[in-house]
């Protein structure tokens, strides 16, 4: 299955957050037979909250 990660989940991953072993449990969308991607718009996101972490 392929699976479009948004920003909000690339986060959790990020942080290592309880909502990222939710979603592991849950759904697996690193597991050999799932693909996961993110859109462009994603990328762009999160280098906007990069790039922005310290206010600019």
């Amino acid at each position: 299955m392929r699976y479009v990660l948004d920003s909000n989940i690339v986060l959790f991953y990020a942080r290592n957050s309880d909502r990222k072993r939710i979603i592991e449990k849950e759904y697996q969308p690193f597991a050999e037979d799932n693909t996961a991607i993110i859109s462009i718009v994603t990328v762009a996101e999160l280098t906007f909250l990069h790039n922005n972490k310290n206010g600019g």
